[in-house]
């Protein structure tokens, strides 16, 4: 009795006879692509008035863009998934906000990305070289210097015999 594979003679007649004989069942393969997804490590930048860095990571398994809307107040630097963003100082008083998004390049996904500043803290300085002054009955000139980053007035309480004048 031949079994398969014995007879060399006619080896296509057997491999015919063995893949009947094995009764291959049909497999249907397929390959579903992973759902698209992003994220972000940080969806809000709060900041001090200062420049200053912040690092964000963005999360994804699709390729991604970055849309600027405003350079003025910060700039960003794209390192693989890290982004480098630099916030530049604010000399204003005023808070500001801004904003950039990632974008997925086929655009269906998007994150949005809030920078918030403080505005830069204003000290009023003012200093003068003499605090007390004491004066005889004779005419008298006194100098104070003043020193401000603020305009300023000298008030004369009522009664007081005296005149100020102002040298700027």
């Amino acid at each position: 009795k031949k079994t398969c594979g014995s007879d060399y003679e006619n080896v296509r007649y057997w491999i015919e006879k063995c893949k009947k004989a094995l009764n291959p069942v049909p497999v249907s393969i397929s390959v579903s692509e992973p759902k698209p997804f992003m994220s972000v490590s940080k969806s809000s930048i709060s900041c001090g008035s200062e420049d200053t860095i912040v690092n964000v990571v963005v999360n994804s398994n699709i390729a991604w863009d970055i849309d600027v809307f405003n350079d003025t107040m910060y700039h960003i630097t794209r390192q693989d998934s890290i982004l480098k963003v630099q916030v530049f100082a604010n000399m204003s008083l005023f808070d500001r906000e801004d904003f950039f998004t990632i974008r997925s390049v086929d655009g269906k996904l998007t994150k949005k990305i809030v920078l918030k500043q403080i505005g830069k803290k204003f000290i009023t300085r003012l200093s003068v070289d003499k605090s007390l002054v004491s004066c005889s009955s004779n005419d008298t000139t006194i100098r104070i210097f003043v020193s401000s980053n603020v305009d300023w007035i000298v008030e004369k309480p009522v009664g007081y015999m005296y005149s100020v004048l102002r040298d700027d």
